[in-house]
């Protein structure tokens, strides 16, 4: 199981730095709904969500209900990707290769290829250098899933795939060792809640687990956010940090 990880993650979650330009406090976010005895993908609601904005409320911020999957083919390049990652995918299952590490998630997990949206960026080379450098001296086999701007329910929606269609869902014959996590970053920026966020997660989580029942997977943590070079998030600060950087 994973839930051992997931009590980390819950915790990750629910203590945050925030900063002025004189003090350092603490914020305890509301996640007063206990997550740790969820068994299935039935066990998810949003309904039980104490808030969806990271400000408190309900309506300062657009979230899709994470526990719904929710494709974005009307995002230019989204439909590109999903069709790269399911060629790049089958391709591994026709040539019977082993992967010891799929990494699935978001724009984090694909810049590791050197691509944004299924694009090549030159600016990226480096990036995608020193990740392959890295694979041959560890001698891992990984495969790199991720698509820019992806939240929890879109990395369920690709996992989940759709009777539908072809290019979603996971093939019966691909079957990673180890399954490597990346989600959330999108919804933070979103303003989502912590509760939110975490709940997408965990859905995500449980969903592999019934495509895949022996699943090993690892969470990532969520890396700290910016709404730019200069400034943090308004819920870590309200943009006082960018400031005495720019006075600076």
């Amino acid at each position: 199981m994973v839930f051992n990880v997931l009590s980390a993650t819950c915790i990750m979650l629910v203590v945050y730095l925030v900063i002025n330009s004189h003090s350092i406090y603490h914020l305890d976010a509301s996640i007063e709904h206990d997550y740790t005895g969820v068994t299935s993908i039935y066990d998810f609601t949003a309904g039980g969500i104490d808030h969806w904005c990271l400000d408190g409320s309900d309506d300062s911020c657009i979230c899709d209900d994470p526990t719904i999957p929710v494709g974005r083919v009307e995002v230019k390049g989204w439909s590109k990707a999903t069709n790269l990652i399911q060629k790049y995918v089958q391709s591994i299952v026709e040539n019977e290769l082993d992967v010891d590490v799929a990494f699935i998630g978001d724009g984090i997990i694909e810049r590791l290829n050197g691509i944004v949206l299924g694009v090549y960026s030159e600016e990226l080379e480096t990036v995608m250098d020193m990740f392959k450098k890295k694979k041959n001296l560890s001698s891992v086999a990984a495969a790199t899933l991720g698509i820019a701007g992806d939240g929890a329910s879109n990395l369920l929606f690709r996992l989940k795939g759709k009777s539908s269609s072809r290019q979603m869902g996971v093939p019966p014959g691909f079957n990673p060792k180890i399954w490597f996590i990346h989600i959330g970053i999108e919804d933070f920026m979103k303003g989502c809640s912590e509760e939110v966020v975490l709940v997408g997660i965990l859905r995500v989580v449980e969903e592999l687990m019934v495509i895949k029942k022996d699943a090993k997977i690892i969470i990532s943590p969520i890396n700290p956010i910016r709404e730019s070079a200069y400034t943090l998030m308004p819920h870590f600060g309200n943009g006082m940090l960018g400031e005495e950087r720019k006075q600076a």
